[in-house]
């Protein structure tokens, strides 16, 4: 792969041509990583169907069960 270097827009065309290069990168590498994996990577699927939401200040205060666990083990050591 070359070396990209990120151009300093000046005006509207500039900004354009930028956003084009950095668009067709991020197509490029969209497009090496479904061949690697053998299916497409864009689903229908949000982040936001899995993330239950914060009910409460109080609820926002609590520790993960992840983070409980984590910050348990290192106290240990």
């Amino acid at each position: 792969m070359g070396k990209y270097t990120k151009p300093k827009p000046l005006a509207l065309r500039e900004s354009r041509q930028a956003a084009q290069a950095g668009g067709q990168i991020a197509k490029n590498t969209r497009d090496d990583l479904e061949r690697q994996l053998g299916r497409t990577v864009i689903s229908s699927e949000r982040a936001s169907d899995y993330i239950k939401p914060i009910e409460s200040k109080d609820a926002e205060a609590q520790p993960l069960p992840e983070e409980e666990l984590l910050h348990n083990q290192v106290s240990r050591t």
